[in-house]
């Protein structure tokens, strides 16, 4: 399969499966009589959500951008190894912390694989793949964390405003700050990790010497 033709499978797989997770939502409100709006509302507020977005719009660019056009950015090996490594999170994050806490069914259960196990190992499938090796530098490491950082902030800002908090290992109203930050240095340290990973898999495998 040609690069541009992965990218587009990607990309209709990433949708399709946040198009079920809102379909999902949606009927899960009128079923429990609950508004829909709120219900939206907190389902944007997912690491797994906004992670999945991000995937489906890089991959829904690279399907329809060609070498040197304005949004070629998409194609910079930092930007799809960061993006890699953040999907590639959520799906161990999911298993390790979260699968055990619910149990889908039907169409819920459609969505729940896509969005936490299908899309993320397509796209770690899509990086060893397609993605050029031997780019990559330990000085993007930092910059790869700012968006889970900037992401937890925003969950504990946003928690403390309404008293919802995505998940139950950063709730403050249960696990008090001590034990969130606790947490989230753990989460850190282990994105620190998926980072290095990457950054020694990408050299080991380089197609040509890093410069």
């Amino acid at each position: 399969m040609k690069r541009r033709s992965a990218a587009l499978f990607l990309a209709v797989i990433c949708w399709l499966g946040l198009v079920l997770q809102i379909i999902t939502a949606v009927l899960r409100a009128h079923r429990e009589g609950t508004s829909v709006s709120t219900t939206l509302w907190h389902l944007i507020g997912y690491f797994t959500i906004t992670t999945n977005t991000i995937v489906a719009v890089l991959f829904t660019t690279l399907a329809a951008s060609r070498p040197g056009t304005a949004i070629s950015w998409a194609s910079r090996p930092g930007v799809l190894a960061a993006t890699t490594v953040h999907i590639a999170f959520v799906g161990i994050a999911y298993s390790v912390l979260l699968r055990g806490t619910w149990h889908p069914q039907g169409l819920s259960l459609v969505a729940d694989e896509i969005v936490h196990d299908v899309v993320p190992l397509l796209t770690l499938l899509f990086w060893f793949r397609y993605a050029p090796k031997g780019r990559l530098r330990w000085g993007q490491l930092p910059h790869w964390l700012s968006y889970p950082a900037a992401y937890l902030a925003y969950a504990l800002i946003r928690g403390a405003a309404e008293g919802w908090y995505p998940y139950y290992f950063i709730d403050v109203k249960t696990q008090g700050y001590p034990a969130t930050f606790r947490m989230a240095g753990v989460i850190m340290v282990v994105l620190i990790g998926m980072c290095a990973a990457i950054i020694a898999l990408d050299h080991r495998l380089r197609d040509d010497p890093v410069s």
